[in-house]
């Protein structure tokens, strides 16, 4: 006899793929067909996009970085820039925040409800297993680590932190309160009124890529280390949780 709960939560999955299919399949049928990557390419065709939806402009800009932190395989560094034009930095500010944080809460989602296979589909099972090892164990500290420093894939680490045991309320709040802060800097430096992208703001701007480089490429390499480091402080963590739960 087939218990009915599993026979409804079957049928509930069925119902959620066949949607997600049909969503995912009408954004990149227009995204294609209707030529929109090309127009993605740059900030002034991102511009042109907004520009042509009048009042509903800043609902197409949260959708953009939406679709940019899921499905769209580009970088929503143009948008920002394209949006530095239109809005004023606050605002440009918290409407990709917005996007940018239910893409991030979509991408996490979709790893917890269809799994690996889903996640290794989107991310690659090369990437996926990786990604994992570097989690075991260490969850919330590697996560928050990965959302803080630069150059690091965080809408494919978001996919990949549905399929760890980081919970629901820890991964919601961990990114709303930490991916607005890379977003508020391009924001306000991406527009090139603080540092000019000409003159001395060239120099500038080297040695701040720079820097993020060299910074980059010295967490990999030593990566081990790191992930010895933040070991010891999980196992304090958990070690004075258990402490204090059999102490109540």
């Amino acid at each position: 006899m087939i218990d009915k709960n599993k026979k409804f939560n079957i049928n509930r999955l069925l119902i959620v793929s066949l949607i997600l299919i049909i969503i995912i399949g009408t954004i990149m049928g227009l995204y294609w067909g209707l030529g929109i990557n090309k127009k993605l390419n740059d900030e002034e065709g991102i511009k042109k996009i907004l520009l042509q939806y009048g009042s509903f402009s800043r609902t197409i800009y949260i959708l953009l970085h939406f679709l940019q932190s899921t499905l769209l395989p580009i970088s929503n560094f143009p948008t920002i820039v394209a949006g530095g034009y239109i809005f004023n930095p606050w605002e440009n500010s918290l409407l990709t925040s917005i996007g940018v944080i239910l893409g991030s809460y979509a991408g996490f989602g979709i790893g917890k409800v269809f799994g690996r296979k889903a996640v290794d589909w989107v991310v690659g099972e090369e990437s996926t297993t990786r990604i994992l090892k570097t989690f075991e164990g260490k969850e919330k500290l590697v996560l928050i680590l990965i959302l803080i420093l630069p150059f690091f894939p965080d809408d494919i680490i978001c996919f990949i932190a549905g399929i760890t045991l980081i919970s629901w309320p820890f991964f919601m709040i961990s990114v709303l309160l930490i991916r607005p802060i890379p977003v508020i800097l391009m924001c306000f430096f991406g527009s090139g009124e603080i540092i000019p992208f000409r003159g001395y703001g060239l120099i500038i701007w080297g040695a701040i890529i720079l820097s993020f480089i060299i910074i980059g490429h010295l967490v990999w390499k030593h990566w081990t280390k790191i992930n010895a480091f933040l070991e010891k402080i999980n196992n304090s963590f958990f070690h004075k949780e258990k402490e204090e739960t059999i102490n109540k």
